[in-house]
């Protein structure tokens, strides 16, 4: 199972959408301490086909993170 991850940023309308193995309260922990450290910090996080994502904190707006759904493959009949 995966976690959802979005980052909304300043002066921007757009939003990064990653999907992490991690585990949901980790996230959260290491979300929380790059946003509350002092100076500038980056969060450094890791999505499940490998790409890393540097990102520096001063200009994260909102962060959203949430349970990831898992993937149906095939059909579903009426």
């Amino acid at each position: 199972m995966s976690v959802d991850i979005k980052i909304g940023f300043v002066g921007s309308q757009r939003e990064l959408a990653i999907a992490s193995r991690e585990e949901r309260d980790a996230l959260n922990n290491k979300i929380s301490a790059a946003l509350t450290a002092d100076g500038e910090s980056v969060l450094e996080l890791d999505d499940t086909v490998g790409h890393r994502y540097l990102i520096r904190t001063s200009r994260i707006a909102w962060v959203e993170v949430g349970e990831g759904h898992s993937r149906q493959v095939g059909f579903i009949g009426n």
